[in-house]
């Protein structure tokens, strides 16, 4: 019924600020992975890179999403990748959004799916921005397990996202994020 955009600072983007559209690829790779028809352990919690989101899904005619539209949000053809982080590594992620000294950007807001938020301090020492996380509403601490997908790319530790490289019980499966995308939309 309405655009779903990335984020903008003026007329630039801005990949350091939320994006509903990246909070919704990331509810879409958690739906791709968790719905009756998905054949692994099911993942609670969806996280997308902001690089990885390329075009804005603009409204037009009807609202009818077409293949096109999709694939040029989602040009790269990365797989979905499912793994076990702990609380502790969830936490290190979030904080890994604010990137290393010289890097091309100081930060790089993670989408991510609806039932994990978190408050943060922006101009908090490095390590430590991120203040609290919840998952359904529950404080999530720091040796509690969360089954998290991702895309190939920033499972390997892409971006300087380097601890999702740590989570275990990994399983590519196989399903490129375009076409996760596409049975969302389809259903």
């Amino acid at each position: 019924s309405a655009s779903i955009t990335r984020a903008y600072s003026g007329t630039s983007e801005d990949r350091g600020s939320e994006s509903s559209l990246g909070n919704l690829v990331a509810d879409v790779q958690l739906w791709a992975t968790s719905n009756p028809s998905f054949a692994g352990t099911p993942a609670q919690i969806g996280i997308m890179n902001p690089g990885g989101v390329r075009a804005d899904l603009a409204f037009t005619g009807d609202g009818t999403v077409t293949y096109k539209q999709v694939a040029n949000v989602q040009p790269f053809g990365n797989t979905l990748v499912t793994m076990d982080l702990t609380g502790a590594q969830l936490k290190a992620v979030l904080e890994e959004q604010w990137q290393p000294d010289g890097a091309s950007r100081p930060k790089l807001h993670l989408g991510l799916s609806k039932d994990l938020s978190y408050t943060y301090v922006r101009d908090a020492p490095r390590g430590q921005h991120v203040q609290e996380i919840t998952f359904r509403g529950t404080v999530v601490k720091p040796g509690d397990t969360f089954r998290v997908v991702t895309n190939s790319f920033l499972a390997a530790g892409g971006d300087n996202f380097t601890t999702f490289a740590q989570g275990t019980g990994r399983a590519d499966t196989g399903m490129v994020d375009l076409e996760a995308t596409v049975r969302y939309f389809e259903a």
